[in-house]
């Protein structure tokens, strides 16, 4: 049953002309859109259908040149003093499109699923894959279950993207080390140790650094001669 709505500070008219107007020279807001989406929040958050609907009508919307800065603005000014729980908000804007996909995709298993859920769903999709990905990922699995099991969790991703972060600041920083200065730092590092106690556990690789050193020495001696 959908729950009763309140509009506290939206007056009582609940038609707005169909117009892009400013309310500030910095945010633009689609009244069409604002006028759409009052009536789904109208509905109540339990509007199963009418949020599915609302989704693929915004994705719709969006593909004919809603831009994502609009459509943010106005969901985000139009919820402004409502109380009552909202399902699609503005910062599922991004990811509006991929849930969109989602709901196509697996229509048979609708209304069953919740909104809310394929739009965190939806979330996962695009952090995991990035949005030229969405359409291959989506192809693979047959139901939303399998889509979600081999899907990788926001954390996940959050990790991998961390670790290539990472990966990628150590390739710039190599290209700007010198032998010399890898020599400097082993020099260092091995004054400040006790050379009749230090030992590793990488033997062989220090087997292999030390040949590749002596290598550098003959070539740096022949061109010397």
């Amino acid at each position: 049953m959908a729950k009763a709505t309140n509009y506290p500070n939206k007056g009582q008219n609940m038609t707005k002309e169909n117009t892009v107007k400013n309310t500030s020279p910095l945010v633009e807001l689609n009244s069409s859109l604002e006028n759409e989406y009052m009536e789904v929040i109208s509905k109540g958050e339990d509007a199963n259908i009418a949020n599915l609907e609302f989704i693929k009508s915004l994705d719709a919307q969006m593909q004919s040149g809603l831009t994502q800065a609009v459509a943010i603005s106005t969901l985000k000014n139009t919820a402004k003093g409502i109380k009552v729980g909202i399902v699609v908000k503005h910062g599922h804007i991004p990811s509006i499109s991929t849930a969109s996909s989602i709901i196509a995709k697996y229509e048979n298993e609708l209304p069953e699923v919740t909104a809310s859920a394929i739009l965190t769903l939806a979330g996962r999709v695009l952090a995991d894959v990035k949005a030229s990905g969405v359409k291959a990922h989506l192809a693979k699995y047959d139901t939303l279950k399998e889509l979600s099991d081999n899907t990788k969790t926001k954390a996940e991703s959050q990790a991998d993207a961390k670790g290539d972060k990472v990966e990628q600041d150590v390739q710039e920083l190599a290209q700007g080390i010198t032998l010399e200065s890898i020599v400097d730092a082993v020099d260092a590092y091995l004054n400040q140790n006790d050379l009749k106690t230090l030992t590793t556990s990488e033997l062989e690789k220090l087997h292999k650094v030390i040949a590749k050193l002596i290598t550098v020495e003959k070539n740096t001696k022949a061109v010397k001669a």
